[in-house]
């Protein structure tokens, strides 16, 4: 540093100058120095110039550095020190050392002085820095299984979060577990302080619950009461949930929770699964036709079969319809299956009525008629049975005469049945009263009496009365028709013999047996008496029909051929050396 020390007084507005130049004070050596004063008055600027002249020595140099400082509160110590070989030190402590150690605010200098006599001399101002001011608001408590979250709410930003949970400024309850945790904030600013500051976080313990398998539940459409979360006073969630109540509408297996708030507000969770099993597919087969007069039907008709049947919402296995009466009555049947699944459905069973029905039967006749073809039965469309009846028609030749009972039976549209029975009387046919054969005498008449008192008749030869006389021989017949209209044909052969003294009786009944007769295709003769010598056949006005001689043996049997014959009554005789047999055969055909 030069200085130029000039004495005297300076015109006003005058100027003292000192001049240098390119001059290196470092450089060793005679520098000339031009010192001038000018005054603005000047016109010519007639500069008075001093020159001199100054030699310079090499000087001393020293730096400390630039002032530093140090953060508040942290350790700080720096070592300041020269390189002046030969130099003589001197701190502002006043202390000769080489190197001064500062662990403290201040301001530092330094004094070199050279054995010339040159001095140097440095300063260093040490400051202290105050820490970044950190803000770190609280954290509310946490619980055990609260979701992770990033810690961001410490000012200034851009600082590290550390501490238990923590990991890449993000806490976890779970991690940390239950219990107080610090979490630490450290912010270093420009100035390379750094700040601190934690908070606590209370991670709180989670209530203990369970969820025990609600088990399978059968597929319907009914809600499903969720009970097995412990303790009560959660609430349940998943699919088909709603209210704590679980719709069973979806086959297969569905996870539900159980959830629970404590004293504390924390919630648990518990899972457990539900099953939905697919309920039994039940059926009732359509019932058979049931009439009011039906026997007590028992039901069968639910599938799968082992269930549990229902009348009108009142269990039973079976319905009496005369109990019942006439109407429509829901049958349920109700099936468990080996899941203790239910089903039930539904069909609806009618008793109909029983058809009103009613027969009149007009059909008394006499023995021996013609097949009666049954009618008289109300509604038309039955049928008819009994003994001796067959498809629809009753058959006097084989009923004998009597009162037979007649069954009608009626099936309506509805397949409903009811019968009722009337009698149809086959009357017996008047009784043939006439001899086979009767014998007289010349002069002589044969009274004919045909029985059957009360009857009309009608003779032959065109008589009414119940008895006739006859003096001729031949073959008298006689129609009686009783009260009931029945109808008999009774005959007699008459014999009038021209010589009547000393002959034995000529006609013997029973001496022969005829069989089968009535007939078809042929008569079976047998004699006990005689031996057969001639056979003949007249019809009921005696004309003869058939003849036939039995000669050259001994014949006591013998099988007429009557296939030729027409239907009706004829008389047989049968003669035997001085006897002779007489007797009424029918024919059938």
């Amino acid at each position: 540093s030069l200085s130029h020390l000039y004495t005297g007084v300076l015109l006003p507005g005058a100027t003292d100058t000192l001049q240098v130049g390119l001059l290196s004070a470092a450089s060793g050596g005679a520098h000339n120095i031009l010192a001038y004063t000018n005054s603005p008055g000047e016109t010519h600027r007639a500069n008075d110039s001093l020159r001199v002249s100054r030699t310079f020595v090499t000087g001393l140099s020293v730096d400390l550095g630039g002032d530093t400082s140090f953060c508040l509160g942290s350790a700080f110590s720096y070592t300041l020190s020269a390189a002046a070989p030969g130099a003589a030190f001197r701190w502002q402590d006043n202390s000769t050392g080489s190197s001064f150690t500062v662990t403290g605010p201040g301001v530092y200098w330094l004094e070199l002085t050279a054995s010339n006599g040159c001095k140097a001399a440095d300063t260093m101002r040490v400051t202290t820095d105050s820490l970044p001011v950190i803000h770190f608001p609280a954290i509310s408590a946490k619980c055990l299984n609260s979701p992770s979250f990033t810690l961001n709410t410490a000012t200034p930003t851009g600082g590290i979060y550390s501490g238990t949970g923590v990991s890449s400024g993000i806490f976890s309850p779970t991690v940390a577990g239950t219990g107080t945790h610090y979490v630490q904030y450290q912010f270093t600013d420009l100035k390379g302080c750094t700040g601190r500051d934690s908070v606590a976080v209370f991670v709180d313990t989670l209530p203990q619950i369970s969820f025990a398998n609600p088990g399978n539940v059968c597929q319907s459409s009914t809600l499903y009461l969720l009970t097995t979360g412990a303790p009560s006073g959660g609430y349940y969630s998943g699919p088909r949930v709603s209210a704590n109540y679980y719709v069973p509408s979806r086959i297969g297996t569905d996870t539900l929770l159980y959830i629970r708030v404590g004293a504390n507000t924390c919630r648990d969770t518990a899972m457990a699964a539900i099953t939905v099993v697919g309920a039994p597919v039940v059926s009732i087969a359509a019932f058979p036709p049931l009439c009011e007069n039906s026997p007590i039907h028992t039901f069968t008709e639910g599938n799968p079969a082992g269930g549990v049947y229902t009348v009108g919402g009142i269990g039973s296995s079976a319905i009496d319809p005369d109990t019942a009466g006439i109407g429509t009555y829901s049958i349920g049947y109700a099936y468990t299956d080996s899941n203790s699944c239910s089903a039930t459905t539904w069909r609806n069973l009618t008793i109909h009525s029983k058809p009103a029905i009613s027969v009149n039967l007009n059909h008394d006749t006499c023995l021996g008629q013609q097949l009666i073809h049954l009618s008289g039965g109300s509604p038309i469309g039955g049928t008819y049975t009994g003994n001796f009846v067959q498809s629809g028609s009753f058959d006097p030749t084989q009923s004998g005469a009597g009162v037979f009972s007649v069954m009608y039976h009626y099936t309506d549209s509805n397949s409903c049945t009811d019968s009722i029975s009337a009698t149809l009387e086959i009357f017996p046919n008047p009784s043939a009263v006439l001899p086979d054969s009767a014998f007289g005498c010349v002069k002589e008449s044969v009274l004919l009496d045909a029985g059957n008192a009360g009857a009309s008749y009608l003779w032959g030869d065109g008589q009414l009365s119940q008895t006739i006389t006859v003096s001729v021989s031949g073959l008298q017949n006689v129609t009686v028709t009783d009260v009931n209209g029945c109808v008999s044909l009774d005959t007699c052969f008459v014999s009038i013999s021209e010589v009547c003294v000393g002959l034995k009786e000529f006609v013997v009944q029973h001496a022969l047996r005829v069989f089968p007769n009535p007939t078809t295709n042929f008569l079976n003769i047998e004699a006990d008496r005689f031996e057969i010598d001639k056979i003949e056949i007249f019809d009921a006005l005696g004309r003869k029909f058939f003849e036939i001689y039995v000669t050259g043996i001994i014949q006591k049997k013998y099988r007429v051929d009557t296939s030729l014959l027409s239907k009706g009554s004829y008389i047989l005789k049968v003669t035997g050396g001085s006897e002779e047999s007489v007797t009424a055969v029918f024919l059938k055909n």
